[in-house]
């Protein structure tokens, strides 16, 4: 069996796990709205399913724009699907913004973007990048023979780290920054390093999530497992391999409406729930009928719990 995009059709009770017909290949990444459509990220193609009708797409060949040679084609390493369909793409060629008939390009490696209330985008790429839509808009205008240069943003920062993954505190109107080795929040405009707080940050920060219920945050690490800090960032659970996970090496995560955190690990599909502030951990694999162990991304909505793996054989 070639690996690749799984629902699981029921949240709770024996959901049975079915294969979704795409394009063969990696997914990488998984997301989706509340109208029901899901966007997802293969190696070169991104698919739109949308109202039970399923449409794939090459990504555009943006290695035109930035100088980059005709065989190193895109690999997609995360989509975002907003609210009003907006699909967010992001490469190694760069950030790809689909809007209805519009589209706008980014030409620098991207891992990760966030949002404010503000308008901001903030961008993860080699360094932390904060811009908008009439800048970009503005951007696309120019030629390019070479990628972007940075002084075209408002804001540039950690120039000389390797930015993976973003969470923005409404609360606190601040961002957590996923670096390459440790974590650091951006607030009034001056960057904080958080990495001593606990070991586990001394790892890739592969993804954040903000609980709203309690403003607290969950981090994924690349070996390192999941890290649970509270609203003033103070760690409060700390899960590895030995408390029930598939792996340390956790690539991306998702909080559900019941409060459910799944993990995409390397061996297999993890979900935490919090009782009575204990966490209780389960792990699906290979023998619950995932096509291989390694879970790149999860999604879920109400038609089910959607498992991005990569490709494998059984």
């Amino acid at each position: 069996l070639v690996g690749g995009l799984f629902m699981v059709s029921q949240i709770r009770g024996q959901g049975k796990i079915k294969e979704i017909d795409l394009p063969e290949g990696v997914v990488n990444s998984i997301s989706g709205n509340s109208k029901g459509n899901v966007l997802i990220g293969q190696k070169a193609r991104h698919t739109v399913i949308c109202q039970d009708s399923v449409q794939s797409y090459i990504s555009n060949p943006i290695k035109v724009m930035v100088g980059l040679q005709k065989e190193n084609g895109p690999i997609i390493r995360r989509v975002y699907l907003n609210e009003t369909d907006q699909q967010f793409i992001m490469s190694n060629l760069g950030l790809t913004i689909k809007s209805g008939r519009e589209t706008l390009y980014y030409p620098n490696p991207v891992y990760d973007i966030e949002f404010n209330e503000n308008g901001d985008i903030w961008i993860a790429t080699g360094a932390l990048i904060k811009t908008n839509m009439p800048q970009l808009r503005a951007i696309n205008k120019m030629v390019y023979s070479q990628p972007a240069v940075n002084n075209t943003f408002s804001k540039v920062y950690l120039k000389k780290d390797r930015i993976y993954s973003l969470c923005w505190n409404e609360q606190a109107n601040s961002l957590l920054i996923g670096k390459g080795n440790g974590l650091s929040v951006l607030e009034n405009d001056t960057i904080k390093d958080l990495s001593g707080i606990h070991k586990s940050l001394n790892s890739r920060i592969t993804d954040i999530v903000r609980v709203k219920e309690d403003n607290s945050f969950w981090l994924t690490t690349n070996g390192m497992g999941i890290l649970h800090l509270d609203s003033s960032l103070k760690p409060i659970h700390y899960l590895t391999q030995a408390d029930g996970l598939g792996s340390n090496i956790c690539n991306k995560m998702y909080i559900d409406d019941h409060q459910v955190l799944w993990i995409a690990t390397n061996n297999g599909l993890s979900s935490v729930v919090l009782q009575e502030d204990n966490p209780v951990v389960t792990t699906l694999s290979t023998t619950d009928g995932l096509i291989s162990r390694i879970v790149k991304d999860v999604f879920v909505n109400k038609k089910g719990i959607w498992i991005a793996t990569d490709k494998g054989l059984s």
